[in-house]
């Protein structure tokens, strides 16, 4: 019986406030291990020519990175570096009789595709539930503005043994050294809870945070696009699973259909037919706010390339927010 075990670690553009461990998350219905570390290090040791080991490794703590040093410092081609937040997860086969060690580099790259397409799968189903639970005002970028496919390492284990190992891209991010503050325990139990429930973030939610993320960053007119687009998938959804829940006519559901291409449709009379109440009852704050600043601003932005100020976007994304609570506040009252 052989095992050959394949070990991806993907380096993260930014440091998590969480803790070290592992995680489990689940995805399509199966439960995977990802491995947590805000502490890693990548150390080089020496070169192929006159070291029988590999060129570069990874170490998970600052003692063990000072270890190495000791050992290797005076070598011309030691160094270390401090990583960002890593992920790691493992694929393992179970083969009956024994395997050279070429057969076990030639059983991973026959699953490379597929290894490499569901780690990034696993990696950004973690930074997605991560993301939305409040903590984008903590990242000083946007989570899904980066390019995780070419930053992570693997290693080939044959019955234990390290066979082969590769990095693509370490380092190309730079460093942060400023680490996040850790989230509380209720959050971080929030965050856990979801992934083991294989829970999937709706994309509305997503595409706010990518909002209140673009806003931090000065991109203004970007925020106030994305907000709104946002507010635009979460309305939709939440008046079509009202109104199938009603079992309305199909004539009656084709025309409820070509009028939520109109804001003002769905917030009054869709509300109104959805909810029992139209938004302007509900919350006429919120409503006088989007009908006399934001809907006017969206229209200016979208058909004239209006440029637009941190005071509106920040006002933007606060009164939309608003008006998403309101909705499901409401709604959670009726039920």
């Amino acid at each position: 019986m052989a095992e050959v075990v394949v070990f991806f670690d993907i380096e993260l553009p930014f440091w998590l406030g969480l803790k070290d461990g592992v995680y489990e998350i689940m995805v399509d219905g199966k439960t995977w291990p990802l491995e947590l570390y805000n502490d890693k290090w990548k150390v080089a040791m020496g070169n192929e020519i006159d070291h029988d080991v590999p060129i570069t490794t990874l170490v998970n703590s600052r003692d063990e990175a000072k270890q190495i040093h000791n050992v290797f410092k005076h070598n011309p081609y030691y160094h270390k570096e401090k990583l960002n937040s890593m992920i790691r997860t493992n694929f393992v086969w179970t083969i009956e009789g024994d395997i050279t060690k070429e057969e076990g580099k030639k059983l991973f790259e026959k699953h490379f595709n597929w290894c490499k397409t569901t780690l990034l799968d696993r990696v950004n189903r973690f930074i997605d539930i991560y993301r939305t639970s409040g903590v984008e005002d903590r990242i000083p970028y946007p989570l899904c503005h980066f390019d995780l496919s070419r930053n992570w390492w693997y290693s080939i284990l044959l019955n234990g043994e390290w066979i082969e190992g590769s990095k693509i891209g370490f380092g190309i991010y730079g460093n942060i050294t400023k680490p996040p503050i850790m989230l509380n325990e209720t959050v971080q139990k929030n965050i856990l809870e979801k992934l083991k429930a294989g829970y999937i973030p709706p994309p509305a939610y997503l595409l706010f945070e990518n909002a209140v993320s673009s806003h931090i960053r000065g991109r203004y007119k970007t925020a106030v696009f994305e907000g709104i687009t946002a507010f635009e998938i979460f309305l939709i959804n939440f008046l079509f699973a009202r109104f199938e829940e009603k079992q309305y006519e199909k004539e009656l559901m084709e025309y409820l259909t070509k009028r939520c291409n109109n804001f003002n449709f769905m917030l009054l009379d869709g509300m109104k037919i959805a909810v029992g109440q139209a938004f302007n009852q509900i919350d006429k704050k919120s409503w006088d706010q989007w009908d006399k600043m934001i809907s006017p601003l969206r229209n200016d932005v979208i058909h004239r390339a209006k440029d637009v100020t941190e005071q509106e976007s920040e006002t933007v994304i606060k009164v939309l927010d608003q008006m998403v609570n309101s909705i499901n506040t409401f709604f959670d009252k009726m039920r």
